[in-house]
């Protein structure tokens, strides 16, 4: 069941990081990745630099969040 859920999660950043860089939202300057993590012990959406820096929790409750995408 985890192999399934990080494939999932694998496949959601794909498709956000393919829609923010086709829509020509991405600059060196605002570039952002979102993305969910359980590395609190339940899964949290958090958001990054594409350089990896700068990693912030955007959720912290119970409850298994999922699914991020950035709106313009």
């Amino acid at each position: 069941m985890k192999k399934l859920l990080l494939w999932v999660l694998i496949l959601a950043m794909s498709v956000s990081l393919i829609m923010v860089f086709s829509l020509g939202g991405c600059t060196a300057t605002k570039a952002k990745i979102v993305f969910v993590s359980d590395r609190e012990g339940n899964l949290d959406i958090y958001t990054m630099n594409v350089d990896g820096s700068e990693q912030v929790r955007l959720t912290n409750n119970p409850a298994a969040e999922g699914g991020p995408s950035f709106s313009p």
